[in-house]
């Protein structure tokens, strides 16, 4: 990325990375052995690292057992050990409309592999969610509730606490995406009653891409998604029972965990709260500067801009997201992302599958100037035809 580009996919991927980062990253790829696989000291370097995190995180999330924070490559594979580690044949799995094809395709998966049945769950007006839309979709035999904290097309923030005590009071096994939130909003897994809390390293976090947690709650059990060396019990023919082995394959990405570590210390440093709510100014300049034009289509609740992440989504009247992108890019360096974003029934929901959408998302990183640097370049487009 130039330095004069105007980065506005945070969303997606955060960027830049932390200098911390890097050199976290960095120090990793010189000093990193395989963690549980020698007792020599490039292996003892890594085992205390990954074990260093794994504390780190689970203080982080309040998971209580550091034994319970699986590391994984990114938040789809938390998703997916959650989903196919979980849920039995035949099963019925409460969702909604907003999840991003990382749980929508697992189900869809195993709707055909195992024959489960998933009843999803409609917004409300600007896509906001109730519980009692919620608790009139159960059925008698509904066991398992998939849900995600944030939508990462309306920027629209659910309360966790609320639906985690909603599962919890109706028996379900509660399994929480939070790619669009972890690093941004406290999150406390065993108050808010979750059992799987899948997350991203590479947003929020700060941490490389190709890193993720799945934070498991007491005494959730899960079968193995990947099967492989571990370090451990070498002679037994089935996964250890011990976790984290028992869903950890194969050698960790130790270098890419030291960055992620680095990213979650760098969060603490300045402060979650400090960051969250320097990223929603952003968001909240952006969008006044533009919900005046005529012809603007914005999606998800702007009224209550604290249950809100920073991400704002939008289309134009007469050009196409995709279009409209390329030429943020290319005359103006903006980057930001159009298309479905991967919530296929949420476009639906919003009536906007034929076309997408814009979205622009923000970080603490960001400054009022590049902020009305946008604003300009959109009202430009807003005026332009196709």
């Amino acid at each position: 990325m130039s330095e004069k580009a105007i980065y506005l996919d945070h969303a997606a991927t955060s960027l830049p990375k932390p200098e911390s980062v890097i050199t976290a990253v960095t120090e990793g790829l010189r000093h990193a052995g395989n963690g549980s696989r020698g007792a020599y000291e490039a292996a003892n370097w890594s085992g205390e690292r990954l074990f260093r995190a794994r504390l780190a995180f689970s203080r982080a999330f309040a998971v209580g057992d550091p034994s319970r924070v699986i590391f994984t490559h990114n938040a789809s594979e938390s998703l997916n050990l959650s989903l196919f580690g979980a849920i039995p044949p035949g099963a019925r799995v409460l969702a909604e409309v907003s999840a991003h094809n990382s749980i929508l395709r697992p189900l869809h998966a195993l709707a055909k592999q195992r024959g489960i049945q998933v009843d999803f769950v409609l917004p409300r007006k600007d896509g906001r969610f109730f519980i009692e839309d919620f608790a009139a979709a159960l059925q008698p035999d509904t066991r398992f509730f998939v849900f995600s904290h944030a939508s990462n097309l309306s920027g629209n923030l659910n309360d966790l606490a609320a639906f985690g005590n909603f599962a919890h009071e109706h028996g379900l096994f509660f399994i929480v995406d939070a790619a669009q939130t972890a690093g941004l909003v406290p999150i406390d897994l065993q108050a808010m009653h979750i059992d799987c809390l899948c997350i991203t390293g590479h947003k929020s976090l700060l941490g490389p891409q190709g890193t993720g947690l799945l934070c498991l709650g007491p005494g959730v059990e899960l079968e193995p998604l990947k099967y492989g060396g571990t370090g451990s019990h070498s002679h037994s023919a089935d996964m250890p029972e011990d976790y984290p082995d028992h869903l950890e394959a194969g050698t960790l990405n130790t270098p890419g965990i030291c960055g992620l570590a680095a990213g979650l210390a760098e969060i603490q440093s300045q402060g979650m709260e400090q960051l969250f709510t320097r990223g929603l100014a952003l968001a909240k300049m952006f969008y006044e500067g533009l919900r005046e034009i005529p012809g603007i289509e914005f999606y998800g609740d702007y009224a209550e801009t604290s249950a809100r992440v920073p991400i704002v989504t939008l289309n134009l009247p007469r050009m196409d997201a995709a279009r409209a992108a390329d030429l943020l890019s290319t005359e103006w360096q903006i980057a930001c992302r159009s298309g479905i974003h991967c919530a296929p029934r949420m476009h639906d929901f919003f009536g906007s599958s034929d076309r997408g959408s814009l979205r622009f998302s923000f970080a603490a990183s960001n400054t009022e100037e590049e902020i009305e640097k946008a604003i300009q370049a959109v009202k430009i487009l807003a005026n332009l035809e196709e």
